[in-house]
């Protein structure tokens, strides 16, 4: 089977994380290919723009899988205006509760073949191995100038408690507290994920935050926001704080509280869940 992977105006890093993990760990038939037109199934990634995705599906007339990375945030935040794609897609995969949003605005339909699903992260490259002393308070990533990943409150908490954090991404204000990389290899990656105490899942209204898997295999511990989309993959890893306007208090609460790191025992749980080989395995299984 020949599968081409759609993704509408959008530099995410974590869209071609997920492609490369698919790649990697897709069954032997399936071919990834550049040529929609001589696709037999179509992989929609699907981070808002939802008049796009429906132009280009009119136009390729092939079969489709949405993957659903985004709906609250986008300009089409209610259900119903998803239901036509969604009802004649081959298969729904998320990793938020669609059914239940449907529930919640009063819906009376489902969705045919949903599969609820995490990203996930690969626990070879991920490891805990190599015993770094730790260097910095907190790893986060994005965009500087994006309220909606809290980078300003991470900055002003670690500020406010005399530490460092490390951030992925470029950023517009260097400072001493703060050291960013980017564009650099999983391995390097997760070598700082280990000089890190915690990852943050602060993305405010919704997300995953594939970083704080990569966190978890690497032995550092989340902080989400205590809302239902972190809490039903994070429960047993994370700190929670509310989504509110204390986020620089919360933090610097946690910062000097102090940050267990995550156990063997507690990776090992992880790994049962958030591996690329089992989330693609069942992925390919469903359809």
């Amino acid at each position: 089977m020949k599968v081409y992977y759609k993704k509408i105006n959008s530099h995410s890093f974590c869209l071609t994380k997920i492609l490369n993990a698919f790649k990697k760990y897709s069954p032997s038939d399936i071919e990834y290919t550049n040529n929609y037109e001589n696709c037999d199934l179509v992989l929609l990634n699907i981070n808002g723009r939802l008049n796009q995705f429906e132009k280009f599906i009119e136009k390729v007339k092939k079969p489709y899988v949405v993957m659903q990375y985004c709906i609250r945030g986008t300009r089409n935040k209610k259900t119903s205006q998803w239901r036509a794609m969604w009802e004649n897609a081959e298969m729904v995969w998320s990793y938020y509760p669609l059914d239940k949003y449907i529930q919640e605005e009063r819906g009376t339909w489902s969705i045919p073949n949903f599969c609820h699903s995490p990203l996930g992260a690969d626990e070879s490259l991920f490891t805990m191995d190599g015993g770094e002393c730790k260097k910095y308070i907190i790893f986060n990533s994005g965009l500087d100038y994006n309220d909606a990943e809290c980078y300003n409150e991470i900055y002003k908490a670690t500020l406010a408690t005399n530490k460092m954090f490390f951030h992925l991404g470029r950023i517009s204000n260097p400072s001493p507290v703060v050291i960013n990389k980017y564009d650099i290899s999983d391995s390097e990656l997760a070598s700082y994920f280990r000089l890190c105490c915690s990852v943050s899942g602060l993305r405010r209204v919704e997300g995953f935050e594939v970083p704080v898997v990569e966190g978890l295999f690497c032995g550092i511990r989340p902080i989400c926001f205590d809302r239902h989309h972190y809490r039903i993959w994070y429960d047993k890893w994370a700190k929670f704080i509310p989504e509110d306007n204390n986020v620089v208090n919360n933090l610097v609460r946690i910062f000097n509280e102090g940050i267990a790191p995550i156990t063997k025992e507690e990776r090992e749980e992880a790994v049962e869940i958030f591996s690329w080989k089992k989330i693609i395995k069942e992925f390919w299984s469903k359809l």
